[in-house]
């Protein structure tokens, strides 16, 4: 008997939506994984996809139609693993801390199950939001907010509580804001990870954020940051330089930070280099890097760059840059053999100058020391697995300030089994690079023009973040409304 073809795991994404409607007992004995609904059917990875018994249990349990697919036994045991934990527990993944002040069994699960949920989905950001109607629990994926469950009313105190007590806060407290932090051990991932916890008192009862720190550590490096030839001969050279400052700028969530650690990932295991960073959260756990946590009201940015100056750093990365205090002793320290990397809040290359000037560096110390500024911002990255040719239109090139552009080929996704129907997996930068050389430090006076710095960037072919998103719209990996979206 021939058989069908197998679907690939690595490529699919977990629903947890349908993954944690089984127990995880379940998944493990039978080697089942609900991992997505397609065309009113939801989808189970399995190892004999014509196995009408389990298909029937399956509805029965799911209480829903059910389309088996066949896997290979080895990707299945794996991802039953990373979405359930090891087999030896036959329980939620996650564990948390044992507080639970009579905090009843269901709402104990019910903390569990979000939780694991956001991990399983990748999630950056969990919003438990009270209304009048209910509470509203969604997740920030791939920069996208997104509906996981809507809880009655009557759940949400109890919740919020658990969730307060396993981050030490006060549960009597319900007027003030408050901090927490949540450190649990997942075993699917089989890592230790940490969550930022905040809380704030809306009309409707309190409104909690969680922050999941350090997802995705383990894959950080520098070629996985998406960027095109050019871009990443241009970052590593800037990152292998003895001293002087780095840049990158851009709109909160675009990845910054994320860029920096890739980088710093590499020069730790390549080279032998004293490496400090100063942050606010600390986002990831790095292996090799000194990291030092700011606190706003003990140990500024500024405090603690002075401070890291006497430790004898090779590098050092600012997590922001928000004050001309700190500004100074950045460009203080790039001159003093030290690189420095830091982050700014702007729209363009360019605009990073303008915004240096404006903190009140003197334009002479800039030219000096800036070696490379970058914009960077993350759009969606199309799903290979269903992404078609759609032609470019006469609209979306006229947005983009290219009629030439009408006709070329780009590509569109309208969601497959392999990305929950979304048309999308995961994300990916678009990137616009300004080198420092002597003909832009002559640019670089008390005020900034930076349309002469944009067409000084286009006589040298460096390519601007509208350049670079056509480029990868061309190439299947963006929708091209997404880079109109984020470079219009």
């Amino acid at each position: 008997m021939r058989l069908s073809p197998s679907i690939d795991l690595k490529e699919a994404i977990i629903d947890p939506v349908w993954a944690l409607r089984i127990p995880a007992s379940l998944a493990h004995n039978k080697q089942v994984l609900p991992f997505t609904e397609v065309d009113g059917r939801v989808l189970v990875a399995c190892l004999n996809d014509r196995n009408a018994l389990l298909a029937r249990n399956l509805e029965r349990t799911l209480k829903y139609p059910v389309k088996l697919e066949r896997a290979e036994p080895s990707a299945l045991k794996n991802a039953i693993e990373q979405t359930y934990g090891q087999n030896k527990r036959q329980s939620n993944a996650l564990e948390l801390p044992a507080k639970t002040d009579n905090i009843s069994e269901e709402v104990i699960q019910l903390g569990k199950r979000i939780l694991n949920a956001a991990l399983i989905k990748r999630a950056s950001d969990i919003h438990i939001d009270p209304s009048k109607s209910g509470t509203n629990i969604k997740f920030r994926v791939a920069g996208e907010l997104e509906l996981f469950e809507l809880l009655t009313t009557d759940k949400h105190n109890a919740l919020i509580s658990h969730l307060k007590i396993i981050s030490n806060m006060n549960i009597s407290e319900r007027r003030e804001p408050q901090d927490g932090n949540i450190h649990y051990f997942f075993d699917g991932r089989g890592k230790h990870c940490d969550m930022r916890v905040a809380t704030i008192a809306t009309n409707h009862g309190e409104k909690m954020t969680i922050r999941l720190l350090g997802l995705g550590s383990e894959n950080l490096n520098i070629q996985s940051l998406g960027m095109c030839a050019n871009h990443y001969k241009t970052f590593r050279s800037a990152m292998r330089q003895p001293h002087g400052l780095v840049l990158i700028t851009g709109p909160t969530g675009s990845g910054k930070s994320t860029s920096f650690y890739a980088a710093l990932q590499e020069i730790a295991e390549t080279n032998q280099k004293s490496i400090v960073t100063i942050e606010d959260p600390v986002e990831y756990d790095l292996s090799g890097i000194n990291q030092v946590q700011v606190d706003a009201e003990k140990v500024t940015f500024a405090k603690a760059l002075r401070s890291t100056l006497r430790h004898d750093p090779d590098v050092i990365m600012i997590g922001e840059i928000r004050d001309r205090e700190t500004a100074e002793i950045a460009v203080k320290a790039s001159m003093t053999g030290h690189l420095v990397l830091s982050t700014l809040h702007t729209n363009s290359a360019s605009s990073a100058i303008a915004r240096l000037l404006n903190m009140g560096i003197e334009p002479y110390l800039i030219a000096a020391t800036l070696r490379l500024s970058i914009s960077q911002r993350l759009v969606r990255r199309l799903c290979n697995q269903c992404a078609q040719v759609t032609p470019i239109t006469r609209r979306q090139a006229q947005m983009l300030k290219d009629p030439s552009l009408q006709g070329q080929d780009a590509y569109k996704s309208d969601g497959c089994k392999y990305c929950s129907n979304r048309g999308y997996k995961g994300r990916i930068a678009l990137f616009e690079m300004l080198p420092i050389d002597s003909e832009i430090a002559a640019l670089i006076r008390p005020w900034v023009d930076e349309d002469a710095m944009a067409q000084v960037m286009q006589d040298k072919n460096y390519q601007q973040l509208r350049d670079d998103g056509i480029e990868k719209a061309k190439n299947g990996l963006v929708d091209i409304e997404d880079v109109i979206r984020v470079c219009i």
